[in-house]
């Protein structure tokens, strides 16, 4: 029986580290190798789970065990945390993490990937998605967002159409209030397993089903919300 508050046991320290080369093009016009600090458990599809600001990949240490029975968990420190590689020239904006954090996607798998990207590393992901799209690219096929800021609506809209979600919600996943799940163990659990959802394929066409007929009634109208 697991104590009502922490410290909790999880296996990330006992999960080796490994180290991938990335190379990108900054905004600036610099061309980068940084090296990665990286851990990735598990077998199946790729799994990209994106930190936030000032953490690293151990933010994943409750629920890498469990999404790791079903997916390749891919948990990175981004440039600049963690122990992977810290340019002192290297101007940390959103667009250049976006840089990096696509690149660190291709450097570790040919196909595209299930990505979760939460606060900040869910902005940058964003960033990364829509580059992505900008240049005919496919970098993930399923996208969870979690509690991140300042991303442009009208561009999220068009993304979500781009991964052919029937709604909004599907394809583009907004978890916004997850804080609170973390307050047990059992939380992070379930945790795990909405992200499993989130992504899982087969998960969507079983609970978008109504959704899709709502839809075919009522079409979604982003006009008739900024009128009510």
């Amino acid at each position: 029986m697991l104590s009502a508050k922490g410290p909790w046991p999880h296996p990330y320290y006992e999960v080796p580290d490994t180290n991938v080369e990335v190379a990108f093009d900054d905004a600036e016009g610099h061309a980068r190798r940084v090296k990665v600090r990286h851990k990735a458990p598990g077998k199946g599809p790729p799994l990209v789970l994106v930190h936030g600001l000032m953490t690293s990949s151990y933010s994943w240490r409750f629920v890498m065990e469990p999404l790791a029975e079903h997916y390749r968990v891919l948990m990175p420190d981004l440039v600049g945390a963690g122990a992977t590689d810290k340019p002192i020239d290297l101007v940390y904006s959103v667009a250049n993490v976006a840089r990096f954090l696509a690149a660190y996607v291709r450097a570790v798998t040919a196909e595209p990937v299930y990505l979760v990207g939460n606060s900040l590393g869910g902005l940058c992901s964003v960033r990364a998605l829509l580059d992505a799209s900008a240049q005919g690219r496919q970098l993930a096929r399923r996208f969870v967002l979690m509690h991140a800021p300042g991303y442009p609506a009208a561009q999220t809209r068009a993304l979500n159409a781009l991964l052919g979600a029937p709604l909004l919600g599907s394809a583009l996943a907004e978890l916004a209030e997850y804080g609170g799940l973390f307050a047990t163990m059992d939380g992070a659990r379930v945790f795990a397993r909405i992200l499993h959802e989130s992504v899982d394929p087969h998960e969507h066409a079983r609970k978008d089903a109504p959704t899709r007929t709502v839809a075919q009634i009522v079409p979604f109208d982003p006009d008739a919300r900024s009128a009510a």
